[in-house]
């Protein structure tokens, strides 16, 4: 009950959002920046943690756990000394109005502070409860997301869908990776 009120708060707002970027319409004066409607509702990463949705081109996603293991419980994936791996789990809706989304790990890539860049691993998409595939408008459901990365304390890490970011984990942010 208490999701579904906050669901409908979020979307109340990103639909106000909508409302107010599409009166504003084009009187923009000369020498303002240009911000898109999809700017207007993302957060700063610095504003975004474990529990804190984001909106992004419809879909609404809310990592809800991040850990870090050095092994999987996954037959045939073998152990590979000096790497962990990184499981991200989220809560996704769709609130697009098309007939389906297809939603794919390999949206999803972490990138350290180092700036190295890590895609998700295909393979263990039976991990988790619910594969990625289609989400149908107004379903829901919890994704997961594995990276096998050599995992550094003293690193910060971003998780970006496409060209945007979710969240920012660890590395002077009050969110710390949970073991």
């Amino acid at each position: 009950m208490m999701r579904a009120v906050r669901m409908g708060i979020i979307f109340a707002a990103f639909i106000a959002i909508s409302i107010a970027a599409n009166m504003l319409g084009d009187n923009d004066e000369e020498g303002e920046d240009n911000i898109s409607e999809q700017e207007a509702i993302l957060p700063s990463v610095e504003e975004t943690s474990i529990g804190e949705p984001i909106i992004i081109s419809g879909l609404y996603y809310n990592v809800t756990n991040v850990s870090i293991s050095d092994s999987l419980p996954v037959a045939g994936l073998e152990e590979q000394p000096q790497r962990e791996y990184m499981l991200i789990t989220m809560f996704v809706e769709n609130f697009n109005l098309e007939p389906t989304l297809e939603l794919s790990k390999s949206d999803f890539i972490l990138v350290d502070s180092d700036n190295h860049k890590f895609t998700a691993i295909k393979s263990l998409s039976l991990y988790f409860d619910e594969a990625w595939g289609t989400l149908q408008p107004g379903l829901s459901g919890y994704r997961g997301v594995v990276f096998q990365i050599p995992f550094n304390r003293d690193l910060g890490y971003e998780l970006l869908v496409g060209d945007y970011k979710i969240i920012q984990l660890g590395m002077g942010n009050d969110l710390n990776i949970m073991d």
